[in-house]
């Protein structure tokens, strides 16, 4: 299952479909960030703002925190994808480079590049060797009222 496939749909309903599909589903609520993380399928969904929306999804290609590598379906059109250059390849020049921070009492975060590809923001994070280790996809603000230029 391609987790790109349920941006837009509520994600209680999701949930509730998950529950009849799913050994193990984990629902969590953070303010008004909601999440459904499927660890052992190598991916969680994320609505955010109290929306109750999904918006994003993060997809694991190697193992890390919790979450096991994503099956090839669930990486969808990017399967084939190993190493950062493979989304060079694919996706052309970055927008932008993401820089690896040190926040105090953690181990730095992963660096990474942002790309576009149609409406989606892919992020990508990876390794010190170029390897990705998991990419964060996520539906392109709208312009206008609530967007980024409105």
């Amino acid at each position: 299952m391609d987790p790109t496939q349920y941006f837009g749909q509520d994600i209680l309903a999701v949930l509730q479909h998950f529950r009849t599909t799913e050994e193990i589903c984990d629902y969590a609520k953070v303010d008004d960030d909601e999440f459904l993380k499927l660890e052992e399928r190598g991916f969680y969904l994320h609505a955010k703002h109290g929306t109750g929306v999904i918006c994003d999804c993060r997809i694991y290609f190697a193992p890390d925190e919790a979450y096991f590598p994503a099956a090839p379906e669930a990486r969808g059109r990017f399967a084939a994808i190993a190493r950062i250059a493979d989304l060079d390849a694919m996706l052309g020049a970055p927008v932008r480079e993401i820089r690896s921070l040190q926040i105090p009492g953690r181990p730095p975060t992963r660096p990474g590049r942002e790309y576009r590809d149609g409406g989606l923001s892919v992020r990508a994070y990876h390794d010190e060797g170029g390897a990705v280790i998991h990419l964060h996809l996520s539906q392109a603000a709208p312009e206008g009222p609530g967007g980024p230029l409105g």
